[in-house]
C-alpha cells in the first residue's frame, strides 16, 4: 500500500471546520434565536413536515492520522451537506408561494436553521488501495412551521436577519475551505494509487478477469495508457478547481472503463454533489453500481435520474433491467412497456424485456419480443442468442438450430453452446423419447 505524509495540521483544520458543520447543520434550529412569534392558526393546522434522506462518505487515509470518530464526522457532515442541497429545493418551493423568490443565499440561511437530522447509521467500506470508506445515511427533516418562521424573521427582524446570515456567510468559508482541502488530499492520493493500479499485475479483477486492452480494444473501448493519461488530465483540472463537477464525471468514467468501479462510484458522487441537477452524473453512478453488483444503490440513481428527466429512456432501459435482476417482475414490466409506448420502432424495450420474459417462463412472447427486435436490428447477435434459448425452452429445437447457425455467421463461434445444447436435447429425446425435456 501506498505511503502518503499528509499534514497534520492541515487535516486539524479540516476536522475543526467539519465538525463545525456538523453542529451548526446537524441539530437544526441552531442557529435561530428564540422567537415570540407563533403560527398563524391556519397554517399551524396545516403544518407539513418535509423528509430527506441522503448518503456521505469519507475516505480514511492509511497514515494512521485519522481517528474513526473523526472520519465519521466528517461522512456525517458531508450527508448532512447533500440532505441540505434536497431541502433547499423544497424551501425553495415553499417560498414560491409563501414569501416569494428567495435568492440562494437566503435559501442556504433558512436551510441551516430549519434541517434536523432525526436518525443516523454508518457502515465501512474496505477500498483496498484507497482506504476505508467510511458511509454515513441520514434521515433529516425540515418542518413547514420552522421554515415560516425563519421568514418571518427575514420580513419583521433585518437585525435577527442580518445576524443569522453573518454567521452563516462564516460557515460557508469554512464549508468551502473544507471540501478544498479534503478534495486536495483525494487528488494526492489518487496521483500515488494511479502508478500502481495501471500495472498489469496489479490491474484490478472483476468477474474472474483483469483488463484485456485487446478485446476492449477491440469493441472500441480506450487502451489503459488512454485512460491514464484522462485521469491524469482530469486530476489536474480538479487540482486547479475542486468545483469542476464535469471533471470528476470525465475521471469517474476512465476508473469506470479501467474497472475500478468504486474509484468511479466516489467520482461520481463529487460530480452528483457539486451539480445534483444532473441526470447523467446519476446515470454514470448507476453503470459503476450496477459493476459492483450493488442493485439496490443503482436503482435509487435510476429514480434520481427520471425524477430529473422522467422521459430519459436510457434511465427507464437501466431500471428495467435492473428491476429485473432483483426480482421485480412487474416494476421492470412497466419500465419496459413506457420503453415500447415511447418509442415502438425502437429495438431496446424488445431487447430487454424478453429477460422478464424468461423469468416469468412466458417463452412465447419472449420468442414474439426477440423477433420484434431483429426485425428492428438483424445484426444484433444477442437477440438470436436469447430467441434460440426461448426456443430450447418451447421444445422447438429446428428453430432454435436455425439461430445457432445465424449467431455463427455474424460472428463465429457465438452460436455453438446454442448447437450442442440442441444436440444433446435431440439425442436425449432420441434415447427416452419425446417426453424427455
Amino acid at each position: 500500500m501506498t505511503t502518503r505524509n499528509h499534514s497534520s495540521e492541515k487535516r486539524r483544520r479540516l476536522v475543526t471546520r467539519s465538525l463545525a458543520l456538523v453542529v451548526l447543520l446537524g441539530l437544526g434550529g441552531g442557529l435561530l434565536a428564540p422567537s415570540v412569534w407563533q403560527p398563524p392558526v391556519a397554517f399551524a393546522a396545516q403544518a407539513a413536515t418535509e423528509t430527506v434522506e441522503a448518503d456521505g462518505s469519507y475516505i480514511m487515509g492509511d497514515n494512521g492520522a485519522e481517528s474513526l470518530d473523526t472520519a465519521k464526522a466528517l461522512a456525517r457532515e458531508d450527508a448532512v451537506r447533500r440532505a441540505a442541497d434536497q431541502a433547499g429545493i423544497y424551501v425553495e418551493s415553499y417560498a414560491e408561494v409563501q414569501d416569494g423568490t428567495l435568492t440562494q443565499d437566503d435559501i442556504f440561511t433558512v436551510v441551516s436553521n430549519v434541517l434536523s437530522v432525526e436518525e443516523e447509521t454508518y457502515a465501512l467500506d474496505d477500498m483496498q488501495a484507497q482506504g476505508v470508506k467510511v458511509l454515513c445515511h441520514i434521515r433529516a427533516t425540515v418542518r413547514a412551521v420552522d421554515i415560516e418562521q425563519a421568514l418571518h424573521t427575514r420580513r419583521t427582524d433585518p437585525a435577527a436577519w442580518a445576524a443569522m446570515q453573518a454567521k452563516n456567510e462564516t460557515l460557508r468559508t469554512q464549508t468551502a475551505q473544507a471540501k478544498e482541502e479534503n478534495a486536495a488530499l483525494k487528488t494526492r492520493e489518487y496521483q500515488e494509487d494511479t502508478e500502481t493500479w495501471m500495472t498489469g499485475e496489479q490491474a484490478q479483477m472483476y468477474g474472474g478477469s483483469a483488463y484485456d486492452e485487446e478485446e476492449m480494444a477491440a469493441y472500441g473501448m480506450p487502451r489503459m495508457e488512454e485512460l491514464k493519461a484522462n485521469i491524469e488530465a482530469q486530476t489536474a483540472a480538479i487540482q486547479q478547481d475542486p468545483g469542476n463537477a464535469a471533471a470528476y464525471a470525465e475521471r469517474g468514467r476512465s476508473y469506470q472503463q479501467a474497472m475500478k468501479n468504486t474509484e468511479a462510484v466516489w467520482d461520481f458522487t463529487e460530480a452528483i454533489r457539486l451539480d445534483p441537477q444532473n441526470a447523467q452524473y446519476h446515470l454514470d453512478r448507476e453503470t459503476a453500481y450496477t459493476n459492483l453488483r450493488k442493485y439496490a444503490e443503482a436503482i435509487a440513481d435510476c429514480n434520481a435520474a427520471i425524477r430529473l428527466e422522467p422521459t430519459n429512456l436510457r434511465a427507464h432501459v437501466s431500471r428495467g433491467w435492473l428491476y429485473a435482476m432483483v426480482g421485480r417482475t412487474e416494476d421492470s414490466m412497466r419500465d419496459y412497456e413506457y420503453i415500447l409506448a415511447t418509442e415502438p420502432e425502437d429495438a431496446t424495450g424488445y431487447r430487454y424485456r424478453p429477460e422478464v420474459y424468461m423469468q416469468l417462463q412466458r417463452y412465447q412472447e419472449g420468442v414474439a419480443d426477440c423477433t420484434k427486435a431483429i426485425e428492428r436490428d438483424p445484426t444484433n447477435v444477442w437477440e438470436y442468442q436469447w430467441r434460440a434459448q426461448f426456443y430450447l425452452s418451447l421444445q422447438n429445437y429446428a428453430a432454435a438450430k436455425a439461430d445457432g447457425l445465424k449467431l455463427n455467421e455474424l460472428q463465429p463461434g457465438y452460436g455453438n453452446n446454442i448447437l450442442q445444447a440442441v444436440e444433446t436435447m435431440e439425442n436425449a429425446q432420441t434415447y427416452y423419447g419425446t417426453g424427455f425435456h
